[in-house]
């Protein structure tokens, strides 16, 4: 309202333990937080003309809060009170400073209980109840996006890739083209990675998913080294694709450093081994014609494994682990004399009870150059025959960087898997080499 010359707001508060009585709602069904609190405040606001404001918001207010001075009818130092308070500033500093350590949410939270515990001993369980001190999961989470919108501003793709582009000491390439995003990153780790002997030899492939919030696919190459597996570069996109996924090796091939793989340079490692998707295969083979494509003995025998229990097969339950105990043996063979053998056996025993199970196999010892151990003799797996490095490499990023919590966009997505992701594998190696963690057994080099 307006009073001379100044414009006047106002508003009566009561006290949340006061609930309004509603004709569908009488107060004796009400909860037993409605206790009637006759506390009333009335707060005015009172500012001069808009023509004379300053720029200043707080300039020219006038704040009156008055009291009906009537107390409270209920305690306000219990949790039921104390569970309403604004978290305060120190509280959420200290959160603050647990995201730039990259905790997540649930791990900042986690942790600040841990410390207040520390501090408080045995008067923590008072101290808990005060959402000032220990905040619920909602305000946590608030302030955590807070936190990611200041230090990853990209608001547009543009601005995400400029800032991808310039990202400091990564070798990074990036393609937009036909609604597709690709990015290639090499970390300077990875470069140091590239000159080991073991990246010329067997490189581990896989790609993973629902690290972020839009769904982006991260490829990783990861080679075996006494420290463990290690990576030799990432990348992420916005498919799988066959097209995008020639486009991202392509990319990759360009920023790698000279001598890469071991030395082998563009020619690419000696072999490459991966789950039997198709469209990377055939994009790896298309960039790196030399290698050769291995492919995982687990996820051979766990697709032989679905397809027996697929019913549009007819297979009977009661034959299906005589059945797989046949598909090892031709995994795990000696020779190819014993895989001929193993192949006559099927026909002879289920050939003519399933014929799409003859002819499912038939298909699948076609590619026995690609899964039979027997014929890996001449390529130095390092006795390596599943992708458990690259596998094991995603949980690591899911779970130590990432700390199970999906990236807010695509520019701080590409910072753990680049930055953050190299500076964990680089900790391990100083572990490894201070002896405070066990090497991975040496194997046997091929002559």
């Amino acid at each position: 309202m307006s009073n001379g010359q100044r414009v006047v707001y106002w508003a009566r508060l009561r006290c949340h333990h006061d609930v309004p009585e509603k004709p569908s709602r009488p107060r004796k069904n009400q909860s037993a937080k409605d206790t009637g609190c006759p506390l009333r405040l009335k707060v005015t606001v009172a500012n001069i003309p808009k023509r004379n404001r300053s720029t200043d918001p707080c300039a020219a207010y006038e704040l009156r809060v008055t009291c009906n001075k009537k107390p409270h009818n209920h305690a306000v130092d219990n949790a039921a009170a104390l569970r309403h308070r604004r978290v305060s500033e120190l509280t959420k500093a200290r959160l603050m400073e647990l995201f730039q350590h990259h905790h997540s949410p649930s791990t900042a939270l986690e942790t600040l209980k841990l410390q207040l515990q520390e501090e408080h001993g045995s008067a923590y369980p008072s101290v808990a109840a005060d959402r000032a001190i220990v905040p619920d999961r909602m305000a946590v989470y608030y302030l955590y996006y807070k936190h990611c919108r200041e230090r990853y501003p990209a608001s547009t793709q543009e601005e995400t890739m400029d800032l991808i582009r310039h990202m400091k000491d990564v070798r990074t390439a990036v393609s937009v083209e036909d609604g597709e995003t690709v990015i290639a990153a090499v970390t300077p780790l990875m470069e140091r990675v590239h000159t080991l002997p073991d990246a010329g030899e067997v490189v581990f492939v896989d790609a993973s998913g629902g690290m972020d919030r839009h769904g982006q696919r991260v490829f990783l190459l990861m080679c075996w080294s006494p420290a463990g597996g290690l990576p030799l570069g990432v990348i992420v996109s916005t498919s799988e694709t066959e097209a995008v996924v020639d486009k991202a090796f392509r990319l990759l091939v360009g920023i790698l450093p000279d001598g890469a793989f071991g030395g082998r340079g563009r020619r690419g490692p000696l072999c490459f081994m991966t789950d039997d998707c198709q469209a990377e295969r055939n994009a790896l083979s298309a960039v790196w014609p030399e290698a050769r494509l291995l492919l995982c003995t687990f996820h051979v025998l766990q697709a032989v494994w679905r397809w027996l229990h697929n019913g549009k097969h007819g297979i009977d339950k009661q034959h299906r682990q005589a059945i797989m105990a046949l598909a090892k043996q031709l995994v795990y063979a000696n020779n190819e004399a014993e895989i001929a053998t193993t192949m006559e056996l099927v026909a002879t025993e289920w050939g003519e009870r399933y014929p799409l199970l003859d002819q499912y196999l038939q298909g699948f010892a076609a590619r026995r150059q690609e899964w039979a151990l027997c014929l890996r003799t001449d390529v130095p797996t390092r006795g390596h025959n599943t992708n458990n490095i690259v596998e094991s490499a995603f949980r690591v990023l899911k779970d130590s960087v990432l700390y199970r919590t999906r990236a807010f966009n695509l520019l701080q997505l590409f910072d753990f898997v680049t930055v953050q992701l190299s500076k964990h594998y680089a900790r391990r190696a100083c572990d490894v080499a201070n002896g405070r963690q066990r090497a991975a057994p040496a194997k046997k080099r091929a002559l």
